[in-house]
């Protein structure tokens, strides 16, 4: 009986000390990606794109280090990374001008792509409304193009709560934000 105990204690001691060191990763990856969304606002690419390098390699680092059992046990902890991630290396790449990268090309799972692509529109409505400020009529017309089309992508993903939970309610904010968008970039260039 001793033995049996003592091997599930090692076992479930080791899984706890996965989880703590996933869940200090995963951290350390929201907080970056957070920050890195924030220096692209304030315009500052660099930072930016070496904030990304890092929550890149933290990500990578979990990969190593969970097994089938740490997938199943931490996966919505490292999803919710994945999505920061995500959503700040998309909003990085469309502010640039380039294309909207896949999950396989950024390496996330496709759950937490989809949150992500649906968290982007709300800091790109952010960087509309930096534009509109600024009288920038063409680049706040690029940015609401991709918000609405973005938003029109989001509403393909027309699946049930069992197989993406929340989305939803995430498509319900991205039609309010673009229709606010709408209204906005109308006001702001509508005497033009």
């Amino acid at each position: 009986m001793r033995r049996v105990t003592g091997e599930l204690r090692r076992h479930f001691a080791k899984q706890e000390r996965l989880q703590e060191r996933v869940q200090r990763v995963c951290r350390a990856v929201i907080r970056g990606s957070s920050r890195a969304v924030s220096a692209m606002h304030r315009g500052n690419v660099r930072l930016a794109e070496r904030l990304l390098r890092r929550a890149e390699r933290n990500l990578r680092s979990l990969e190593r280090v969970l097994d089938p059992e740490g997938w199943g046990m931490l996966y919505n902890t490292v999803v919710s990374a994945q999505q920061e991630y995500a959503e700040a290396l998309i909003l990085n790449r469309l502010l640039a001008g380039g294309d909207l990268p896949g999950p396989s090309e950024i390496g996330v799972l496709p759950r937490a792509h989809a949150f992500a692509l649906a968290d982007v529109v709300g800091e790109l409505y952010r960087a509309l409304l930096g534009r509109i400020r600024a009288g920038d009529e063409s680049g706040s017309g690029r940015i609401l193009d991709l918000m609405e089309r973005i938003c029109e992508s989001l509403m393909e993903l027309d699946f049930p709560q069992s197989v993406l939970p929340g989305m939803r309610g995430r498509q319900d904010r991205v039609k309010k934000i673009v229709e606010q968008a709408r209204r906005d970039f109308t006001i702001a260039f509508a005497e033009r």
